[in-house]
């Protein structure tokens, strides 16, 4: 089992330190270590302009090679997210409206 913990880990700033729940999506370049991800969300900006929650370069080529190996490398692996954050409600992406 591979747990992860979010804030300040896999991605920054903390949850703890923003204004509001970021909602919204900014997409970019996902790059790869190994070929063309495409675009898709690199980050979630709180509303109003402010800060932009963004995953750590190599949490995200991490999180990438974890997904592309799923069925071979890491196919007996469990994988779980852990945090202390006093905003859990933060961490959750919901789908944006149509």
């Amino acid at each position: 089992m591979i747990v992860f913990d979010l804030d300040d880990c896999l991605w920054s700033p903390e949850m703890y330190t923003l204004p509001n729940k970021p909602t919204k999506p900014i997409l970019g370049d996902l790059g790869r270590l190994q070929g063309d991800a495409g675009e898709g969300v690199i980050g979630v900006q709180c509303s109003g302009g402010g800060p932009t929650v963004s995953l750590f370069p190599d949490a995200l080529a991490t999180l990438q090679r974890l997904h592309t190996e799923r069925d071979t490398t890491f196919k007996d692996t469990l994988f779980a997210v852990a945090s202390s954050s006093e905003e859990p409600s933060y961490s959750r992406l919901e789908e944006p409206e149509s």
